[in-house]
């Protein structure tokens, strides 16, 4: 028969691959030569090439990773050109859709195996998922990988002789080792030998990856292990409800985590489970710091790495000084939105329903909402306690790198010349930044199946008994809320990554983007009718398999996914053409051809 995986991953492999070499094949032919920081990259791959290690260029910042990559195919094709160089980058991103790929599959398994495992189970035991269900779900995992490889401030740079597409590759290689060890029962002495490795073979393409292979994996496991914890203990006593004090009481004398799914969260609920797994990790830290060690080990070799070298920036230390800059936390959100609106824009749409449904003449749309009225719409106070924190961090804390208004060739030269135009500008932008917020985080929590459902939440409280022994760690299922835990996680992750860098790129923000949209959640599979038959021939049964893939992809599938593809092609087609045909001299610089780019 043919399986779903054979149907699916072979189609979205080629078209990418397709994508990739009419992009590569445009810009080898009209930007011949290293363009950019191509000049200083390519430069020392070259040099690595010919065999000389000892000699390196103070312009780049990054570590050798991507160059060591090149010389080892180097040896095996001989060839160490511009084009070859470029190309490597053109069969990393078919890597990203293949690991991506990966975790996605491995977060649905390991679902089903949680849900196997509960008591409801036993109860539904007859009603195991049919074909066409498996099918959906596969199809959602395939187009979800297909679309991150299509990231446009990735998929720009696979054409490109940059670190970004290969650091990322590492990092989600690390990331989907992270999850396969949890889900064959959790890791062990080899299982951590191949955590600090991949580890530390990440922050040989990029030093920020230590936030992605480190802390993050870190902060999931320790919640996974006190999960796990209260799994294996009795059942002690319950929190009675979700007040503070009695959530510390539960963390403390119970060891039991406080977590709940986003959906059904207020904003005082993420400083609950903030405390409720502080309190906790420090009443079993013996059982922390077990989990801990693999990660504590990379953090210690990255830790001899800086001391060694006198800084995190290899070269050009003098431009990348670690600079505190709260502001970036505040463009995350219209990022993310921007190029994720497909996603989200059921929760802007949403957010207006329930802004008029509060109208006496508008109540009957309040059946449209996915959410009662009151979690749907954000409380005055904590829009107002957000701009109170947002305006003076603008106010004070606003950083312009002299490389962003200095260099027009990039974009954020022109985001920053409009929020500068005028003194009041950057103050405006605090409401978009609160609102493009609140929409992500809701989109963590919301899963699609619910959407024009009358359905209301249960209580935080209730929802906090019955999850309490989940040992997922925090991340999404299938048609299920993210929980609170991994939202706390992937901020405090990506706060760590962004605050400490004055320069603003689109290109620093891809990690944060990327684990916030693998655990975007996707929506239940439909109850689609079993299929009992008997299996049929060979022929007849390849032709149902693609009949099946065509109903699902069309009848079934989740519509945003298809908006993003779209989106995506389209701003990857327009910078494209812009980079390639929209070309421009400086005055100072005349007959050389300068070009827009990420």
């Amino acid at each position: 028969m043919l399986t779903e995986w054979h149907a699916v991953a072979p189609v979205a492999i080629t078209a990418l691959g397709q994508l990739s070499w009419l992009w590569l094949d445009n810009v080898s032919t009209i930007v011949p030569d290293p363009y950019l920081d191509e000049v200083f990259h390519i430069r020392q791959a070259q040099t690595y090439c010919a065999g000389d290690f000892a000699r390196w260029d103070p312009k780049i910042t990054t570590p050798p990773g991507l160059y060591i990559l090149s010389y080892a195919v180097f040896k095996v094709t001989g060839r160490c050109s511009t084009f070859e160089l470029r190309a490597l980058n053109l069969f990393l991103i078919l890597g990203v859709y293949l690991v991506t790929l990966l975790i996605s599959t491995g977060q649905s398994s390991s679902m089903q195996q949680q849900v196997e495992s509960r008591a409801i189970s036993r109860i539904k035991r007859d009603h195991r998922p049919s074909q066409h269900s498996r099918l959906q779900a596969t199809l959602y995992q395939g187009h979800t990988a297909l679309n991150v490889a299509l990231f446009p401030p990735l998929f720009f740079f696979s054409a490109l002789y940059y670190t970004d597409v290969a650091s990322t590759l590492l990092v989600l290689l690390s990331y989907y080792h992270f999850i396969k060890s949890y889900h064959n029962g959790g890791p062990g002495l080899v299982s951590n030998v191949l955590t600090v490795l991949y580890g530390t073979t990440s922050l040989l393409f990029r030093q920020t990856n230590i936030f992605w292979v480190a802390l993050f994996p870190a902060g999931l496991a320790v919640v996974g292990a006190l999960k796990d914890m209260t799994i294996k203990q009795r059942e002690l006593g319950e929190a009675k409800s979700n007040a503070l004090s009695e959530v510390l009481r539960t963390s403390w004398e119970d060891s039991v985590v406080y977590d709940i799914p986003v959906r059904n969260a207020y904003v005082e609920d993420y400083m609950k489970v903030a405390l409720s797994l502080a309190v906790t990790t420090v009443r079993n830290v013996q059982t922390v710091f077990k989990v801990l060690v693999p990660y504590l080990t990379i953090l210690g070799i990255f830790g001899a790495f800086v001391l060694w070298n006198g800084g995190v920036v290899l070269g050009d230390k003098s431009n990348h000084i670690a600079t505190l800059h709260l502001p970036q936390m505040l463009y995350l959100w219209p990022y993310v939105t921007f190029f994720s609106f497909p996603l989200i824009y059921p929760y802007f749409l949403q957010g207006f329903i329930a802004l008029i449904a509060g109208t006496p003449t508008a109540r009957s749309l309040e059946f449209l909402l996915v959410f009662s009225r009151n979690r749907v719409l954000p409380r005055f106070h904590v829009a107002a306690g957000f701009l109170l924190a947002a305006l003076p961090v603008v106010h004070f804390n606003t950083i312009v790198h002299p490389f962003t208004l200095a260099d027009n060739r990039h974009y954020m030269f022109y985001v920053f010349r409009l929020l500068t135009r005028y003194p009041v500008t950057k103050y405006l932008a605090a409401p978009v930044y609160f609102v493009c917020g609140w929409a992500i985080v809701q989109s963590l929590g919301g899963p699609l199946r619910q959407m024009f459902s009358a359905e209301n939440p249960t209580s935080a409280s209730s929802q906090f008994k019955a999850n309490r022994g989940e040992r997922m760690l925090s991340r999404p299922s299938e048609g299920e809320s993210c929980k609170v835990s991994f939202v706390v996680i992937w901020l405090a992750t990506t706060t760590l990554t962004l605050v400490t860098a004055p320069l603003v790129e689109p290109r620093y923000f891809i990690l944060p983007w990327l684990m916030w949209r693998l655990n975007v959640p996707s929506p239940a599979s439909s109850s689609l009718p079993k299929n009992n038959g008997e299996s049929g021939a060979s022929a007849s049964q390849t032709s149902k398999g693609w009949a099946d893939i065509k109903s699902v992809l069309w009848s079934k599938h989740d519509h945003r996914l298809w908006l993003e593809t779209a989106w995506f092609l389209i701003v990857n087609a327009v910078t494209g053409h812009v980079f390639l045909y929209r070309t421009f001299e400086w005055p100072q610089e005349p007959g050389r051809v300068q070009r827009f780019m990420w």
